[in-house]
């Protein structure tokens, strides 16, 4: 299975601040590892991407402009659209986007990005009480894995810091089924 995660429309960069925002690619139920990505169009003016990790970031230049992008992976078909919209100041409070509840099924790989916005820079993500089996990613802000136990519900909170340490929390419940039914 190959798929992108990352949203069309990233969190917005704000001139002449810092900004951090990654692709997410998952193959053979990895989180971008081992591939090279490329960009294929204009980024937003200081911005660059990191073709061995898949991070968007930088200083947004004063004169920065919003800008649709392909980027893809080396030695596939595979591309996806980014947009990212410049803004003017004040950055907003970071927050975090994330549904209330999620299913899970035994034994069944399992990904779903966080979604944050506002904050300055890289965000860092936490994850306390995942079940057996899920893992989150702390730089790139994935839930994922194959859940090995199952039945009844467990509640997680995901922690997301930004690069000033303002920090946001949000829970949710993981509802763990044994099959589809």
């Amino acid at each position: 299975m190959m798929t992108f995660l990352f949203p069309q429309t990233c969190a917005a960069a704000y001139r002449t601040e810092n900004y951090s925002a990654y692709v997410i690619y998952v193959h053979d139920e990895m989180i971008n590892e081992q591939v090279n990505f490329y960009t294929n169009g204009e980024l937003p003016g200081g911005l660059v991407l990191n073709p061995s990790t898949g991070e968007i970031s930088g200083m947004v230049t004063s004169f920065a402009q919003s800008h649709s992008f392909n980027v893809g992976v080396t030695g596939t078909h595979d591309t996806t659209v980014v947009s990212i919209m410049v803004k003017d100041g004040p950055i907003p409070v970071i927050t975090i986007d994330f549904p209330s509840v999620i299913k899970l099924t035994k034994d069944q790989f399992f990904a779903q990005q966080i979604i944050v916005s506002g904050g300055i820079g890289a965000i860092s993500y936490g994850c306390h009480g995942l079940p057996k089996g899920m893992r989150c990613h702390q730089s790139v802000g994935v839930i994922y894995g194959r859940p090995e136990a199952f039945g009844g519900n467990t509640v997680v909170t995901i922690t997301a810091i930004d690069s000033n340490n303002n920090k946001t929390y949000k829970t949710f419940t993981m509802r763990m089924i044994q099959d589809d039914s």
